[in-house]
């Protein structure tokens, strides 16, 4: 059970909503450029084709970062359904509000996220 008020988690399912939208709406986009762009890739020469190489890795490293982001909304959407939102899903601490509202899909607390962070820089 989390220890935010239901008004509190409402709004923060509200962005969640958002976010998801904004990015479906960027990913279609995005491979409808990358759809173009592979059609036009046919007609033209070789350091033309490795520029446009170049962008699309680039663009799909995007669509990546976008897909993982897609999923970690829809874990937190899960949690609001279960009541575990704002549970620190690493030691079951709260997340600080503050925190919730910047990035209203955090799974992690503040200490717990420093923690993975300078797990992976090591």
């Amino acid at each position: 059970m989390n220890a935010y008020s239901q008004e509190f988690v409402e709004e923060r399912k509200q962005d969640l909503y958002r976010m998801q939208e904004e990015l479906r709406t960027t990913l279609q986009l995005e491979t409808s450029q990358f759809n173009e762009l592979m059609k036009e890739l046919a007609y033209k020469d070789f350091p033309e084709v490795s520029r446009e190489l170049l962008d699309r890795r680039t663009l799909g490293e995007v669509e990546v970062a976008e897909r993982e982001r897609l999923r970690s909304i829809a874990s937190a959407l899960y949690r609001v359904e279960q009541q575990q939102y704002g549970v620190c899903t690493a030691c079951g601490g709260a997340i600080d509000e503050e925190r919730l509202k910047a990035k209203p899909d955090a799974a992690l607390c503040f200490p717990c996220r420093q923690r993975l962070e300078s797990d992976r820089s090591h």
